[in-house]
């Protein structure tokens, strides 16, 4: 399919055409690194946001004069990159206090070990609550207008309510098509595969949200009457730390068995919940972003996680969990402890990884990925 493929080929590279056309237009382009960032706001300034991956990342060398190597990989791999200039496309770098990890990445960036393009960069931090309640809100909402503010005066521009509705809306159009392409995974035969899903999802964070809705669109319409995948040895959801290589998935894959589900960053926590166009953009916009699906940080929501994730289970037909756990990363740890506990309560086949952020050393991933799914099948 037309639209697979180049939504696929978007994965392989940081820079893409569409990146490159947004740049020769003089637009803006806003980096950010983890999905409490809110998209809409950088839209509505009529930057672009694009979510920050250590695609074409091959060491770790760099970043580990600034990062001790037990830090997460990701961020070492993505600090190497900035340390080598490989983002200097960004006009900016926008993080939230998801984890220590990102903080001390984001430290590094501010103080001007990294190389930036030209001054003045814009670089912003935003607070996001560790609790969902009403009060947090509020502080989160205030936190969102600051970053508002700056984000304006930076690039020059006003961001009124009616560019912030109008964001919310090609978002939460995304968020639609996306849910859509997940029903299609409970099928027998998807249409898909869990590798093709996760390049499609990482699609829509590097490239223009209206481009994106129109391809995506096409691509979901197709795939309504397209064929299954029919050959696989057992259905298998993926959960724990970003994934932002399809690879990855792929090797699962490859091992017999087909990634129906999911419950990662670059998954439900980054599309399910829509924002409320019912309520003042900013209010929505808060509400939206800490009462969503959530990760480990938000610790009070492992109830709500774990339901969700034995829902999954449920609707897609899963036969196995797999959790893999980026090594050292802190939210994820104690996350897979308890959810290890709470699927074998239920009986779902459970196998937990840990695993660098770089895939190349897949030997013995994979010899484990082929027990799990050899023992899978003597089960069901």
């Amino acid at each position: 399919m037309k639209e697979l493929e180049t939504l696929t080929k978007l994965t392989e590279t940081l820079v893409n055409p569409f990146i490159t056309e947004w740049k020769k237009q003089g637009k803006k382009v806003i980096g950010y690194y983890c999905p409490y960032m809110v998209e809409e706001i950088i839209y509505a300034a009529g930057a672009l946001p694009y979510r920050i991956r250590g695609t074409e990342s091959r060491s770790t060398a760099h970043a580990d004069e600034y990062l001790h190597s037990t830090n997460c990989s990701s961020c070492r791999n993505v600090l190497d990159l900035a340390l080598k200039g490989k983002y200097s496309f960004l006009d900016g770098f926008a993080a939230v206090n998801s984890c220590d990890h990102i903080r001390r990445m984001f430290d590094i960036w501010r103080k001007g070990y990294v190389n930036l393009p030209y001054s003045p960069y814009f670089l912003h931090l935003v607070s996001a609550p560790y609790i969902t309640k009403d009060y947090a809100i509020e502080q989160f909402k205030s936190e969102l207008i600051t970053f508002k503010d700056r984000l304006a005066e930076y690039l020059g521009v006003e961001i009124t309510e009616e560019a912030l509705r109008d964001a919310i809306q090609a978002c939460n159009e995304s968020r639609r098509l996306l849910t859509k392409l997940y029903e299609f995974r409970k099928r027998d035969a998807p249409p898909i595969s869990g590798a093709q899903t996760l390049a499609v999802v990482i699609a829509g964070t590097c490239m223009p949200k209206a481009e994106y809705n129109q391809i995506l669109g096409k691509l979901v319409e197709e795939l309504d009457s397209a064929k299954g995948i029919s050959e696989y040895r057992a259905r298998l959801m993926v959960v724990g730390s970003e994934i932002d290589d399809p690879d990855l998935v792929k090797l699962i894959e490859d091992c017999g068995g087909l990634v129906v589900a999911d419950y990662t960053c670059y998954g439900p926590i980054y599309f399910w919940d829509l924002v409320d166009e019912s309520l003042d953009a900013m209010e929505g916009l808060a509400r939206r972003y800490l009462r969503r699906l959530s990760c480990p940080r938000m610790v009070e929501e492992h109830g709500s996680r774990t339901r969700f994730i034995e829902k999954m289970v449920e609707d897609f037909g899963i036969n196995g969990i797999v959790f893999q756990r980026l090594l050292y990363c802190d939210v994820w740890s104690g996350e897979g402890a308890m959810l290890a506990w709470k699927t074998k309560e239920a009986g779902i086949p459970f196998l937990s990884l840990e695993r660098e952020y770089l895939t190349g050393a897949v030997g013995a991933l994979k010899v484990r990925i082929e027990a799990f799914i050899e023992m899978i099948g003597d089960v069901i």
